[in-house]
């Protein structure tokens, strides 16, 4: 329980509390996002022609069978070698937002 009083603890602390922010602010942005995107893709899947239904099905296959951190090497490095250089909190942004999209469009397609 000595490690609790530690002075040296106590250094980390804004550290810390700077990456919560952080961290709010990434998740709640790219649930939003992936939020519109999946209930659109929903919408689309259950009243949309039957190519885009198609189109939607493979990329819920594809994105759901990708790991989220293989995701995040690919926006993270890919983007900017085809010109689109972001910062890294957009880059994470957009990888867990349309990997979350996937997810989101099953549930709300029911």
């Amino acid at each position: 329980m000595s490690w609790i009083l530690d002075p040296q603890l106590f250094i980390y602390v804004n550290t810390i509390l700077s990456s919560i922010g952080v961290t709010l602010a990434l998740s709640i942005s790219s649930f939003l996002i992936a939020t519109i995107i999946g209930l659109v893709l929903a919408f689309i899947e259950v009243f949309g022609p039957k190519h885009l239904v198609r189109a939607i099905e493979w990329y819920v296959k594809i994105v759901r069978g990708i790991p989220l951190i293989l995701s995040l090497f690919l926006f993270y490095y890919s983007l900017p070698r085809i010109g689109f250089p972001l910062p890294p909190i957009y880059s994470a942004i957009i990888g867990i937002a349309l990997v979350d999209s996937a997810y989101q469009q099953q549930l709300f397609r029911g």
